[in-house]
């Protein structure tokens, strides 16, 4: 399960292109509305393995109540991949500005809300006054444009489409700062799958490594395969920052994420995620 987002244009490739079949992996890809969405899928045995950012697993794991385990690592956000943009006539023109305002996210608890918390933060602004309206991925641009909400909190491809439709960006860098430091989501499974599957995540890692290495030979072969696979125009995918793939799963690639859902309050403190790794290469 996976999501029309650039950071996973890999999974798709890997599946239409054979590196999932060449390493002995019969594949089938559908669409989640988001992470959470395709972890649900896979908590209800519907999907072996869904892409997730780690932040809304984080509240699972430290109740011990969530059986997901970190399968294969996924990618690095570069910190100009993630906004928060609002209309070109807003009077909105920093982060205090939208204390008491309206804010779209493709999912609550996830990557986007803990960007957002963390720039609270930083700004020393009220993120308690905010109220935060789940729209889905494709439909944000519009929604921003219609006035239904005061900004949107997004990342590629939506920035891209965003800034040429001529929204206004008033915090260019989310995923600045701490967020560097580790991934921020890849594939999931529930911990007996992935016990009794080993040999296929280690295939299926290995199908990732090879597809990413392509890919970084190859940038502008990537470049054209973004808008098969999320639609976006080609003369967009042509500049859109791009994301960095950890081509190993280790629990320091993790960590930072988990540290980073205590620091803005997702879970009340931070815990060794290594438990939570199938299979750690580090």
């Amino acid at each position: 399960m996976t999501l029309p987002i650039v950071d996973v244009a890999g999974v798709e490739y890997a599946h239409r292109c054979g590196y999932f079949a060449a390493n002995g992996i019969e594949s089938t890809i559908e669409v989640a509305a988001s992470g959470p969405d395709a972890a649900q899928l896979v908590g209800t045995g519907e999907a072996d393995v869904g892409v997730s950012a780690w932040h809304p697993l984080a509240p699972g794991w430290a109740a011990g109540a969530v059986p997901f385990v970190v399968a294969v690592d996924g990618a690095v956000l570069p910190p100009g991949a993630a906004n928060i943009m609002v209309a070109p006539d807003s009077d909105i023109e920093t982060i205090n500005d939208l204390e008491g305002k309206t804010i779209a996210v493709n999912t609550t608890g996830a990557l986007t809300e803990v960007a957002l918390r963390a720039a609270f933060e930083a700004a020393g602004a009220d993120f308690s006054t905010v109220t935060l309206v789940t729209v889905p991925i494709p439909e944000m641009v519009a929604t921003l444009t219609a006035g239904s909400v005061d900004a949107m909190s997004a990342y590629e491809p939506i920035t891209s489409v965003g800034m040429a439709s001529g929204l206004k960006v008033i915090e260019p860098e989310l995923l600045a700062g701490d967020f560097q430091n580790g991934s921020t989501g890849g594939f999931v499974a529930l911990g007996p799958w992935a016990e009794a599957n080993e040999e296929t995540i280690r295939r299926a890692r290995l199908a990732w490594v090879e597809v990413n290495e392509m890919f970084a030979a190859d940038e502008a072969g990537l470049r054209a395969f973004i808008p098969v696979f999320t639609g976006i125009p080609a003369e967009l995918a042509e500049t859109m920052l791009l994301p960095v793939p950890r081509t190993t799963t280790e629990v320091a690639n993790i960590q930072p994420s988990i540290d980073l859902a205590a620091q803005v309050g997702l879970v009340p403190e931070t815990f060794d995620v290594t438990p939570f790794v199938a299979y750690p290469e580090d």
